[in-house]
């Protein structure tokens, strides 16, 4: 058991950084910024990929490509990988996310009952349901727990996951194992934004803060996918604020839009960030509106991030409709029994 674990954490570390770096290292990003990028796109590359499966019922041995991939990409890619060890803050960035990546193991293995009680045990539960049934490509009239449709739920870190247990095991420890490797990148993109802020040191301040933060052990331990979304989200944040700088470019703004998009792919409380930060997008470059350059980047970070969306959502509006994709997530059908009240609820809020 122990060695299939063993097996899994280097399948895991070399799909998620090897995926996407042949395109990141041609980037105009420092370092850091690369490591935290080729992560991120590593990840939306492989539900992409893994989707692309799913819909088009393509084999299963189909899943074995992106680990081949990663692995040709980080020997394509061997000469900017190994500058990453010779620049400091993407050394410390590095050194801070395997302590707190093994901080976060550590944690799950004090685990002796995974149940959650009656009010919790869904979540988790719910998850592993959806995680099988794209492997299963289960029927799509499903109700999981018997009553969460599958449209209630976006799929980036079931279909991820469900790739990596695919290629490993797919029993409920591997996905547990998985579900916390994946939790516990979320400090990439805040050690980006701690370095932003306060510089290098910021960083190591920040792993211990991590560390001794019962709310960050709670959701990297549980199986579910809060903190896969905020790992999204704190990458959108990241690059919002660089493409607000004088230097940005392009990159920059699409870096933001898609990964938004994949926040919003992997927990639809990602939602009110997308409102905010498209808001603030629009009124940071208000006095730019004539400019056709301004136009041009948002013009294409807009595009970008709608495609990725389009994925999810203009499948299950083809097979669902409006009112099953959009009309089907708890905290519509909890809170209000209609559109108007729904509406009355968020304007409360």
């Amino acid at each position: 058991m122990l060695l299939s674990f063993c097996a899994s954490l280097l399948i895991f570390c070399g799909v998620t950084l090897g995926l996407a770096w042949p395109l990141v290292t041609r980037l105009a990003l420092d370092p850091a910024e690369k490591l935290t990028t080729s992560v991120a796109l590593s990840l939306l590359g492989l539900f992409l990929f893994s989707w692309m499966v799913y819909v088009e019922t393509l084999p299963l041995t189909w899943l074995w490509l992106p680990p081949a991939l990663a692995v040709g990409g980080l020997i394509i890619g061997w000469r900017p990988l190994a500058a990453l060890g010779q620049d400091p803050d993407a050394r410390s960035l590095m050194v801070a996310q395997l302590i707190i990546t093994s901080w976060s193991v550590g944690c799950l293995a004090l685990v002796r009952s995974y149940s959650g009680g009656i009010f919790w045990v869904a979540d988790w539960w719910g998850h592993l349901q959806r995680t099988w049934f794209f492997l299963d490509r289960g029927p799509r009239d499903i109700l999981f727990n018997g009553f969460d449709a599958l449209t209630s739920r976006p799929p980036l870190a079931n279909v991820v996951n469900g790739a990596l247990l695919q290629v490993t095991q797919r029993d409920f420890a591997h996905y547990q194992f998985f579900s916390t490797l994946f939790s516990s990148l979320v400090f990439l993109p805040a050690g980006l934004l701690a370095r932003r802020f306060g510089g290098r040191q910021a960083i190591a301040v920040l792993a211990l803060l991590f560390m001794i933060n019962p709310m960050f052990a709670q959701n990297a331990t549980y199986a579910w996918t809060k903190l896969p979304a905020a790992f999204f989200v704190l990458v959108a944040l990241y690059f919002f604020l660089k493409a607000q700088d004088d230097d940005a470019g392009t990159v920059d703004a699409v870096l933001f839009s898609v990964s938004l998009a994949a926040g919003l792919l992997t927990h639809y409380s990602t939602g009110p960030y997308a409102v905010i930060l498209g808001t603030a997008w629009f009124a940071f470059g208000w006095s730019r509106r004539h400019e056709r350059a301004w136009c041009r980047i948002t013009a294409i970070a807009a595009g970008a991030g709608t495609v990725v969306l389009a994925t999810w959502f203009g499948w299950t509006l083809s097979v669902y409709g409006p009112h099953g994709t959009f009309l089907t997530n708890s905290s519509a059908t909890d809170q209000a029994p209609s559109a108007v009240a729904q509406l009355q609820v968020m304007g409360l809020n």
